[in-house]
This record gives C-alpha cells, structure tokens and sequence, in this order.
C-alpha cells in the first residue's frame, strides 16, 4: 500500500463521520460497522482502493451523499467500487433489489465482490450476536447467492471465509 495510505484512510473515515452526522440508523450501527469492514480488510492486505471502499461502502446508501459529492473527493476506482456495493432503490422488489445489487458487485469485478462478501460477514457477526433472525436470513441468501454467482476465476480466499461463516451459522442454528 501507499505510504500515505493512512492519511486517505483517515480523510475518508472523517468524511463518513461527517456524511453520516447524527443520522443514526435503527438497524445496525453503520459507523462502527463501515469501520470494522474497512479495518478487517485492511488486516487481510487488501489494497488502498478495496480498503477506502469498503470504509465508504454504504455512504450513498445511509447518507444524503450524492454520487456526484464521491466523485469530486475520490477517483473513478473507489467511487465505482462504492457504486457497485449500492443497493439500486428504484427496484421495489426486495429480492430483486439484492439479486441486481449482487450481480452488480461480480460483474463489476472481483474487488466489488470481495467487499460485498465482507459486508455480508460482518452484517452475519453483527446480527447473530443480537439474534435478529430475520436479517441472519437475508444475508445468508446473499452470501449463497454470491457465491453461486461469482465467476470461477474469482479465487479470493474471503470467499472460502464467506463459505465457512454460512455454513457454521447453518450448523447452530439447526442445534
């Protein structure tokens, strides 16, 4: 990684903070979980772009930030990576909403998917640990449907990770 990695990291989780504000979300802490996506992958050796990326994965999401906002203050690869981790609203369908979010994070290109599949891990952790059975549901229909979709190539071992975390939450919750 860059040696000024730090500082873009630091720049990015100032702006998060900033672009969230005080809008808290009653599903899940977005600001502690955008920070522990972004700090695993970090962890793992993924590049500056992934890293940055993740940080800011649900900005346009859960804030008033217009893609317009990203792309003046980051480049096309970390605001295309952010694009392909936002759910399309204009769908009303729920689980066409996350069919196309899913097809779009792996036909964008494997960094996409790698973040979304460490969204789907953390989001797995977090609502495990506050038993919220029917979000634990979802996300295990997206962590297989990821996996069913990505392409072969596609060799991350987060993939392997994502594999594990389903198939061990399938175990204990049939206990």
């Amino acid at each position: 990684m860059a040696d000024n990695f730090d500082y873009e990291f630091e720049k990015a989780l100032f702006y998060l903070a900033k672009s969230l504000n005080s809008n808290v979300n009653p599903v899940k802490p977005i600001f502690f979980h955008c920070v522990r996506l972004s700090t695993y992958l970090y962890c793992q050796g993924y590049n500056s772009n992934v890293c940055i990326a993740a940080l800011l994965h649900d900005i346009l999401e859960d804030t008033a930030t217009q893609k317009k906002e990203l792309q003046k203050q980051y480049d096309s690869v970390i605001v295309g990576l952010i694009s392909a981790n936002t759910k399309n609203y204009k769908i009303d369908d729920k689980k066409k909403q996350l069919d196309e979010l899913l097809f779009r994070c792996v036909n964008h290109n494997e960094s996409a998917a790698i973040i979304k599949a460490a969204d789907i891990i953390d989001n797995l952790h977090y609502f495990r640990k506050i038993e919220k059975q029917d979000a634990i549901k979802k996300l295990t229909y997206m962590g297989k449907k990821l996996l069913s979709i990505k392409p072969v190539s596609y060799q991350d071992p987060i993939f392997d990770t994502l594999r594990r975390e389903i198939e061990n939450g399938e175990k204990n919750s049939s206990l």
